[in-house]
């Protein structure tokens, strides 16, 4: 009888134990297939670029990066603040490996480096009513968007530097901001200065690039707006556009179509990528004109 139940037990144990081991060995570690989006990064003003790869997630925290830097930039009361903003920004787009070979304080410098002169400050802070500006003019700016059909025009084309150089001379002479005889010099000379420097020195020097929003196809005149919204902070106060709008400043040739230049002397950072429609944009600009 108890060899019987020996003979049982080991029976039992065998079909056990044939019956676990397939089980077992038919276990594979999952394998997660996450996949990369290209996204471009360009440093307007140190004629820099490079590309860096993405997860979806990551693409949607920096979309959500973006509509934040909006949001409190409507919440902000003054121009310190606004740059507080920009700053911890540029920290949020290091943690998404954006900067790549940058450290956050270079760039940090290239975009509000203006508003960390004291002397750049107080002319900001200055008593001037801002209220009696036009709605679609901002100059000496820190300036976020996130639009679609935006174009950053290449500081190296010499056809552009002219057109821009045109068009500031008719800025400065034919808008009277009533800003004083003071103010009025130093727009004047920081003008000539950005307006002599791109033309003359060597094409690869570059103090800044323009940035078209919208469009004008030569081929069938169909004009198209861009999208989203773009905020500014500056000499004139704050001054933001949402929804569909156009540069105001002129036409640029691009390829077999037209830019509206709407920007001018940006230097800062830019982000596009084909996965979506929006150019993400975060900087300084000498004169913003949107309509």
């Amino acid at each position: 009888m108890h060899k019987k139940i020996l003979i049982c037990i080991g029976f039992t144990f065998l079909i056990l134990g044939v019956g676990i081991q397939p089980a077992i060995a038919t276990v594979e570690p999952e394998i997660i297939d996450t996949d990369y989006y290209d996204v471009n990064v360009e440093f307007c003003g140190l004629g820099k670029n490079h590309t860096v790869q993405l997860t979806q997630q990551q693409f949607d925290e920096l979309g959500i990066l973006f509509e934040s830097i909006n949001v409190q930039i409507d919440n902000a009361e003054t121009i310190r603040e606004t740059i507080k903003i920009y700053n911890e920004a540029i920290e949020e787009l290091d943690n998404l490996g954006m900067l790549m070979g940058y450290s956050v304080k270079q760039v940090q410098e290239l975009v509000s480096g203006e508003y960390q002169k004291p002397g750049f400050t107080k002319l900001i802070d200055r008593k001037i009513d801002k209220n009696q500006f036009l709605s679609d003019i901002n100059i000496f700016c820190l300036i976020a968007g996130m639009t679609t059909i935006t174009y950053v025009l290449p500081n190296t084309m010499i056809v552009n530097r002219l057109i821009i150089f045109y068009n500031i001379l008719n800025i400065l002479f034919n808008n009277n901001f009533k800003l004083g005889p003071f103010l009025n010099l130093y727009i004047f000379l920081r003008t000539t200065f950005n307006i002599v420097f791109n033309l003359l020195l060597p094409l690869t020097f570059n103090l800044g690039s323009g940035i078209c929003l919208g469009t004008h196809y030569s081929m069938t005149y169909d004009a198209k707006p861009a999208e989203g919204w773009v905020n500014t902070n500056g000499l004139f106060g704050q001054k933001k556009w949402d929804g569909s709008f156009y540069g105001r400043i002129c036409k640029i040739p691009l390829f077999i179509d037209h830019g509206y230049l709407g920007v001018i002397c940006f230097k800062g950072i830019r982000i596009m990528t084909r996965r979506s429609a929006y150019t993400y944009y975060l900087g300084f600009a000498n004169y913003v004109n949107i309509r």
